[in-house]
């Protein structure tokens, strides 16, 4: 998602789906509406900018820095650290001066490291968007000689493959169940075939 592009639902951009900023945790449509109000006056330019022109009532500094966590404020200038960092130390002074200097000196630090980035991500919306998970379990995927979903091919219908990914919903009933014998798995938006009497493993 981008504070500056984002609508509040999923939208096309070119050939890309963009995510919208309902995902964010704490994302009402008030406070979608308040941010597409103030954008209609211009792109916020940075962090300062986006905390003054906004009504605190309705995108409050929790709001924010959920934004900053799923990565929507990365167009802003700032790493996420330091936005997080000004955030938790002086997000509600710059909230209640309106006005004034723009020249907020950012905290000297580095990046946060890429697991605590996957961290914040899930805790502000659910699931990480920035990285692909399995790329942290590629030795052990490698090791065990699994396929992820995405290296699924036709070539693997109806051969027994182990597969190593995320499982976002399992069904037991689906007409693409011929026997009664199986249950489907949804990795990721790839079907897999799984013995029921394993599925109890699981």
């Amino acid at each position: 998602p981008d504070i500056n592009h984002s609508s509040y639902e999923f939208s096309r951009a070119h050939k890309n789906i963009r995510t919208g900023l309902m995902v964010v945790s704490g994302m009402t449509p008030k406070a979608y509406a308040e941010i597409s109000r103030v954008r209609k006056g211009g792109d916020f330019h940075n962090l300062l900018d986006l905390c003054r022109r906004t009504d605190v009532r309705l995108t409050p500094n929790s709001l924010i820095s959920n934004l900053i966590k799923m990565g929507a404020c990365d167009s802003l200038g700032l790493k996420r650290a330091q936005m997080l960092a000004i955030m938790d130390e002086e997000g509600d002074a710059i909230r209640r001066t309106l006005s004034g200097s723009d020249g907020l000196e950012p905290p000297k630090m580095e990046e946060l490291p890429q697991q605590e980035i996957i961290r914040h991500e899930i805790a502000a919306a659910g699931y990480c968007i920035s990285v692909d998970q399995l790329l942290l379990y590629k030795d052990l995927i490698r090791q065990c000689r699994a396929l992820t979903p995405y290296d699924i091919a036709s070539k693997h219908v109806d051969k027994e493959v182990h597969v190593a990914g995320f499982l976002d919903h399992v069904e037991h009933e689906s007409p693409l169940i011929e026997d009664g014998e199986q249950v489907l798995l949804d990795m990721e938006g790839r079907v897999v075939a799984m013995p029921k009497k394993a599925s109890r493993l699981y």
